[in-house]
């Protein structure tokens, strides 16, 4: 039984980053008018660098996630602010 539970967490838990990755392409397809690809290449980027992040440290879940929360979320804005400075 705990089986069972724990592959229906792991469904709801890929689900979700699925529907993540779906919502982000349609946000920027609804403002921009045009698909922009590279946002799966951060969304993969972060999820591996998430799961090598958590296991190489071997700490809590909650802990990790906290961090790289963090950490992604200054890339991002790195990211962004490089975009636009580039095209100005």
């Amino acid at each position: 039984m705990t089986v069972v539970l724990q592959q229906g967490i792991n469904g709801v838990v890929l689900g979700s980053l699925y529907v993540l990755v779906a919502l982000g392409l349609t946000l920027i397809y609804g403002v921009l008018v045009q698909i922009n690809f590279a946002h799966a290449d951060i969304v993969t980027l972060g999820a591996f660098s998430a799961y090598f992040f958590m296991h190489s440290i071997h700490d809590r879940p909650r802990n990790t996630h906290f961090t790289y929360d963090i950490i992604f979320a200054d890339v991002g804005h790195r990211i962004d602010l490089g975009a636009k400075t580039r095209f100005r």
